[in-house]
């Protein structure tokens, strides 16, 4: 059951994102407009659409943490794997809204540095236990690609601020 709870309230909470992402984009779109030429349609699609998927997995790298943390008997390396995955999600959803809000060259540092702790933790775990399988080297590479696009839409959105 507890799970179930849980995964109501992740929903629930990417449903509210959406939600405030969509009415931001409908209320900025005119000051946009008046600050000079009409942007172009596909990048704000594309813009939009890099935020919500990095704001997807950012909740279900908490949601993650959470549950590992909540789990049965969690062993300390899952403990350690739980804080290290709940605090790059929440990590990440602060520096997206505030790459959202403001024109500040931080937030695409802050991204690059807890993302690069995030994925050296894990590949240096991966090393120091040894590579037992082809599916663990994948892993780490899907989660690259995963980081590596939440960094492009934090960039986006403070580059969004400057145009």
């Amino acid at each position: 059951m507890k799970f179930h709870d849980h995964q109501s309230t992740g929903l629930q909470s990417l449903g509210f994102l959406l939600l405030f992402l969509l009415i931001s984009s409908h209320h900025r779109s005119p000051t946009i407009l008046n600050q000079g030429p009409i942007m172009n349609d596909q990048e704000a699609v594309l813009r939009t659409g890099f935020a919500i998927f990095s704001a997807i997995t950012s909740f279900a790298f908490v949601f993650l943490g959470v549950s590992i943390l909540t789990g049965e008997y969690p062993t300390q390396w899952m403990k350690a794997l739980a804080y290290v995955t709940g605090g790059y999600g929440l990590a990440n959803i602060y520096i997206l809204s505030w790459a959202w809000r403001n024109k500040a060259d931080w937030p695409m540092l802050a991204n690059k540095f807890f993302a690069l702790c995030f994925i050296g933790v894990l590949v240096a775990d991966t090393i120091s236990q040894g590579i037992k399988s082809v599916e663990q080297v994948l892993v780490l590479l899907g989660l690259a690609c995963v980081l590596v696009i939440n960094w492009v839409a934090v960039k986006k959105l403070c580059q969004h601020e400057r145009d």
